[in-house]
């Protein structure tokens, strides 16, 4: 598989890697897949990844559905999880974050029983982290959302991200 044309300078790139670990965060070791589904797909200049749960290393963290009694700060926390593995995956797929020009769509699924309203919020966990910040400024990862509720996720998670980068 060859690796997608770079369209930024190393620059940018080491900056978004610097970004992750300033947050104190990392990419896993893995981000494996428990169905049988493939973890990405190219097409042309186009990447579209499997949806991620919220786990690391292939161990899920957070377990849902989230109800009106949750926390916001640790059901955003699943949220960033899903997206340090859909990173993991970017990189897998063109063999570095130099390789991606931008992320065109992030879904999200969140478990929340029939008529929890605060999916969207939860959903910003990854969003956030995608999002501009002075040490990137060409706004790499803004995207156009899909936020969905969804009553049961697999193995009980929290969350599931998906993305289409290209």
């Amino acid at each position: 598989m060859r690796p997608f044309k770079s369209l930024r300078s190393p620059s940018i790139v080491l900056a978004i890697e610097s970004r992750l670990t300033a947050l104190g965060l990392s990419l896993p070791d893995g981000a494996p897949s428990h169905a049988n589904f493939l973890p990405f797909r190219k097409s042309g200049n186009l990447l579209f990844l499997a949806g991620q749960i919220c786990e690391w290393n292939g161990v899920p963290r957070y377990f849902g559905p989230v109800d009106q009694g949750y926390d916001l700060t640790t059901a955003k926390k699943a949220a960033e999880l899903c997206a340090t593995n859909l990173l993991f995956n970017i990189r897998l797929a063109t063999g570095s974050l130099e390789g991606v020009a931008a992320v065109l769509r992030l879904g999200a699924f969140v478990a929340a029983p029939a008529g929890f309203g605060d999916g969207p919020k939860i959903a910003d966990g990854a969003s956030e982290l995608f999002s501009y910040t002075e040490s990137c400024p060409e706004k790499l990862f803004r995207q156009l959302p899909l936020r969905k509720r969804w009553r049961s996720l697999p193995l009980a998670c929290h969350l599931r991200r998906s993305s289409t980068a290209n």
